[in-house]
């Protein structure tokens, strides 16, 4: 399997992904179990990353909707939807979306 990496600060970590969660036209999504802090999301993984607009999803990486959590009369959290956290890059450097799917 291909390795994947993430910027955390001015570190590099790598992002271990495991079972395929799902497929598109467009990407593969798969769990992500590690790092630990991200255990609970999942990465897109595009098929042809030149095709990536990596402004884009940066640019929404920064800007995440003051709604995206929702709280449950139980106190627990959780997304209404996915929305990218990060970049994911493969060895090459080109950028791939991760998306956080449940909390």
């Amino acid at each position: 399997m291909s390795r994947y990496f993430i910027k955390s600060g001015s570190a590099i970590e790598e992002l271990a992904v495991g079972d395929r969660l799902g497929s598109g036209a467009v990407a593969n999504v798969f769990a992500v179990s590690a790092p630990p802090r991200l255990a609970d999301s999942a990465a897109k993984i595009y098929l042809d990353p030149r095709t990536i607009d990596v402004e884009k999803i940066g640019a929404l990486v920064e800007k995440v909707p003051a709604k995206l959590w929702a709280v449950l009369a139980s106190g627990n959290t959780y997304a209404q939807y996915a929305w990218p956290q990060q970049i994911v890059y493969g060895k090459s450097a080109l950028g791939r979306g991760c998306s956080r799917w449940a909390c």
